[in-house]
């Protein structure tokens, strides 16, 4: 994969993909709350991949250009600076990363249906506990519906997905409904 398809991937997945909260459907709140938190946080990877890519080439480390690819930079100056604490650290700051993400992605998603489809739409007069209800199916199907894809994603032999990949993937499951 590219540095283009990299940083469209990186915009896309932060930018587009991630549910917006319920109260963000007014453009207020998008334009004064949820995209300057968006802008924010993309700083984040970004200096990070930077500075971490240009100690690898300071400290002048082995790594290929596969293992760049890979995303190994990070782990491998972290165990040359800090040992094999350093690698660690890294792993459990992916792993907090990914289980953050998923947790936020789950309840925006679980909001979004439970509150904005199905008290809206199919029983106004919901009470807290049926919508506590909805939400924690929403979630489970949400979870299992991420967990096929991850699934199928990994059996096509794909680590990650590009842009002209997602492309493809939107296109053959409209062309075959």
């Amino acid at each position: 994969m590219n540095c283009e398809d990299q940083m469209y991937f990186l915009f896309v997945s932060s930018l587009i993909f991630h549910f917006p909260h319920p109260h963000s459907s007014k453009i207020h709140h998008q334009l004064m709350d949820v995209w300057p938190k968006r802008i924010c946080w993309f700083a984040i990877p970004f200096s990070l991949a930077t500075s971490l890519g240009l100690t690898s080439t300071a400290l002048m480390l082995p790594i290929t250009a596969d293992e760049a690819g890979s995303g190994l930079v990070p782990p491998a100056v972290a165990a040359h600076l800090l040992g094999d604490i350093g690698a660690v650290l890294i792993l459990i700051m992916l792993f907090m990363a990914i289980v953050s993400t998923g947790s936020a992605e789950s309840i925006a998603v679980s909001s979004l249906v439970s509150y904005d489809i199905y008290r809206e739409y199919i029983n106004p007069e919901a009470t807290g506990k049926q919508i506590l209800f909805v939400s924690r199916i929403v979630i489970v199907i949400f979870g299992l519906i991420m967990g096929a894809f991850a699934i199928i994603l990994q059996t096509m032999g794909k680590s990650s997905v590009t842009k002209s990949e997602i492309d493809e993937l939107v296109a053959g499951l409209i062309l075959t409904s």
